[in-house]
């Protein structure tokens, strides 16, 4: 336990040092790009955005709610339930500051506790379906950028690569530009991509972290219902419009 301590602490401190640096760096490798390729590389990076959005969109608005017709919840009392820490999560840029919340409101929403204690801390590192979208958008926006010439067959073995490399990332801000930069120097990306992308990694960051939030509703719904301990719809909902702040006794969650 004192050596894990020890080892927790020191990778805290090397974070911390890199986090200080991190916008030097960012700034340093964004005019070195701009003074190669010209201003004319920020449109691009606009078109980005745009793409990713638009992405993250189509999972909130199109996948989720497939998701939850075949899971037979109303997509509109998911979303109320957890709209403000989408907020929070997109302001923090970081999963983690809303999991204390998020379990809480899950548990009165119908949820077991020992499923959302063990589902959300899991999903985590493994259910980032925002990560995972951006990571796929922007490996193929660096190959798009520096005319790295790719084929059908070569662009779904990226894609495949990223979703598999998304596992395991953690939930904290711009933690995914680890795994990007690692990813595209495998597949053979310029990794001054990955140095252009730093500069508006936090605008991307904010909406794919609400996504995040999102996802993790759906699992733990999924997994109560798949275990067929979810709570009837109507008792769930009518337990949550009584008042978020009320505590839902051991017995009803169990």
């Amino acid at each position: 336990m004192h050596f894990l301590g020890a080892a927790s602490k020191a990778s805290f401190r090397l974070v911390n040092m890199v986090m200080t640096v991190a916008p030097i760096g960012v700034f340093s490798l964004m005019a070195a790009t701009i003074g190669k390729y010209g201003i004319g590389v920020l449109l691009p990076l606009i078109k980005l955005v745009g793409a990713a959005y638009f992405g993250l969109a189509l999972i909130l608005f199109v996948l989720f709610p497939l998701v939850a017709l075949f899971l037979k919840v109303r997509i509109i009392e998911a979303y109320r339930l957890v709209w403000d820490l989408m907020i929070v999560g997109a302001a923090t840029g970081s999963t983690e500051t809303v999991v204390p919340q998020l379990m809480q409101r899950l548990e009165k929403f119908g949820v077991p506790k020992y499923i959302t204690s063990f589902v959300i801390p899991a999903g985590m590192p493994l259910n980032s379906d925002g990560t995972t979208l951006y990571l796929t958008v922007a490996g193929l926006f660096i190959a798009q950028a520096f005319g790295v010439e790719m084929s059908w067959s070569q662009q779904l073995i990226m894609v495949l690569f990223f979703i598999v490399t998304s596992k395991g990332i953690a939930a904290v801000p711009s933690s995914s530009m680890v795994v990007l930069l690692a990813t595209a120097t495998a597949v053979g990306l310029p990794s001054e991509g990955v140095a252009l992308i730093l500069g508006i990694d936090r605008i991307i960051d904010m909406a794919r972290t609400a996504v995040n939030v999102v996802g993790h509703v759906f699992s733990c719904i999924a997994v109560a219902k798949w275990e067929g301990v979810f709570r009837s719809d109507s008792d769930s909902e009518q337990e949550y419009r009584s008042g978020n702040e009320q505590s839902v006794p051991d017995s009803a969650a169990t």
